[in-house]
């Protein structure tokens, strides 16, 4: 991985770094049910603002809270409450750990790989060989170019 690649990764990791906290807290039920409800507001009268039937409402609380809503509903919805929609991908560690383990995992596989075979001639590395092969391996995927990593999985 070169400069450039490790300086969009960062940057990325910094941008999405903010969106950690939101990790901890879904509502349950979902957004609209939980800003609908906080503002007192009744299905119908967010109905009213939706230009949609109240009994839609109580299907678009639904959907969310089943992970079946569209980008867009939800979207309509939160203008609705004087919010805009944020979609965002946050991953669980960073970006960066993200490549980082994906180098790992490719370079166990080739050792392992190799491993069997040297296992059934008798000439099985140990464990830290084992370990000392895959962090070689490691430091060589990553002299290559970023976009090389997806090819070899």
């Amino acid at each position: 991985m070169d400069s450039f690649d490790k300086i969009v990764l960062s940057q990325l990791d910094k941008q999405v770094d903010r969106f950690k906290p939101l990790l901890f807290f879904q509502p349950k039920g979902g957004w609209i049910k939980k800003c609908r409800t906080a503002l007192k507001m009744s299905t119908y009268a967010l109905a009213q603002r939706l230009g949609v039937s109240q009994p839609s409402i109580c299907e678009l609380e639904k959907r969310e809270s089943q992970g079946r809503i569209s980008v867009k509903k939800l979207e309509e919805a939160a203008k609705s409450f004087g919010c805009r929609f944020v979609y965002a991908f946050v991953p669980e560690d960073t970006f960066s750990q993200f490549v980082e383990t994906e180098y790992k995992k490719i370079a166990q596989t080739l050792v392992d790989s190799v491993q069997k075979t040297m296992h059934l001639e008798g000439q099985a590395l140990t464990k830290r060989q084992k370990e000392e092969q895959v962090q070689f391996l490691v430091e060589d995927i990553k002299s290559q170019p970023l976009k090389k990593l997806w090819d070899q999985e």
